[in-house]
């Protein structure tokens, strides 16, 4: 049963990437972990973190610094008991308009931070450390490897 939820999952992603590249020419893939500080992980639910992404994304069209340009994303919440809440986030730009995807994930970081957290949370800039994944599915040229956060498997 799980195998096949994974499965469909998998395929929906891919499906979903694919109409992403249809579109555009150019795709700038930004990855970045969302989460809390240590002192309020163990009191934030699914749910708080749940409402806290759907603020973030409603948010979208008032913050065009930070969301400009953006044509998709790929969410996963999870909970673990040594980091609570927390979700891996894949947000898809179009590449001819945003070629930084370190320095849009910090934006898209300290606005989770200050803004729709209000200083509870914390995150991860995965487009930092590219360099030390050996099939990156970040960046510009993550395309052809892309890792699909969703299943946690591999795309093309």
């Amino acid at each position: 049963m799980a195998r096949d939820v994974d499965k469909r999952m998998l395929e929906s992603a891919t499906e979903y990437v694919d109409a992403i590249l249809d579109c555009h020419s150019k795709i700038e893939a930004v990855r970045i972990d969302l989460a809390y500080t240590k002192e309020c992980s163990r009191d934030v639910s699914l749910e708080r973190l749940s409402e806290d992404i759907t603020h973030l994304l409603a948010n979208r069209r008032g913050k065009p610094s930070v969301f400009g340009g953006m044509v998709g994303y790929m969410i996963k919440s999870e909970y673990a008991e040594s980091k609570g809440a927390h979700a891996h986030a894949l947000f898809f730009y179009d590449g001819n308009k945003v070629c930084k995807g370190a320095y849009k994930a910090n934006q898209i970081g300290e606005y989770w931070r200050q803004n729709i957290t209000a200083g509870d949370g914390l995150f991860h800039n995965c487009n930092m450390n590219m360099g030390r994944y050996d099939k990156c599915g970040i960046g510009c040229d993550a395309c052809p490897v892309l890792v699909c956060i969703v299943t946690g498997k591999q795309i093309g």
